[in-house]
């Protein structure tokens, strides 16, 4: 269950992220009526590709990651867009266009400044949880050490 529960929060994510992107962005536009129908598939089909497909291409293109320092990732990152979006506008009608190359890393960027906030948040939130918890209270004396057969 927690699976699915990660999943739905990371799509909402995606689907806020996508959206700040619409509006920021001018290099991608909604497509379909109402405009946020077209971001929320979109966002479905990233993170769909993020969950199955994306490791395993980023772990068989590590070698040539590492060559060309970083930048192969870029690239799999802007198919993978074009794939979601081709994805989404075929299958439903509706989605997001990204036009070009250079809107697709624009959007990583911001996309990483979105999942960021987000842990940033996930972070204050289980320190919250941890200072709610009691402290362990130590025992006074040495029966209180003891099995409670023994006492």
């Amino acid at each position: 269950m927690d699976a699915m529960k990660d999943f739905l929060i990371r799509w909402l994510v995606l689907t806020v992220a996508a959206a700040v992107m619409v509006v920021l962005l001018p290099g991608m536009t909604a497509v379909g009526q109402p405009p946020i129908l077209g971001i929320a598939v979109f966002a479905l089909f990233m993170a769909l590709i993020n969950a199955s497909i994306k490791p395993v291409t980023q772990l068989i293109a590590l070698p040539f990651s590492i060559l060309t320092f970083g930048l192969l990732y870029l690239v799999i990152n802007w198919l993978f867009m074009r794939l979601a979006s081709w994805l989404a506008i075929s299958l439903f009608g509706v989605g997001v266009l990204v036009h070009g190359f250079w809107w697709a890393v624009e959007r990583r960027r911001t996309s990483g400044m979105m999942v960021g906030f987000r842990a940033s948040h996930d972070c204050l939130a289980a320190s919250r949880r941890r200072s709610r918890t009691p402290r362990f209270r130590r025992p006074h004396t040495v029966l209180e050490y003891a099995p409670k057969s023994r006492r």
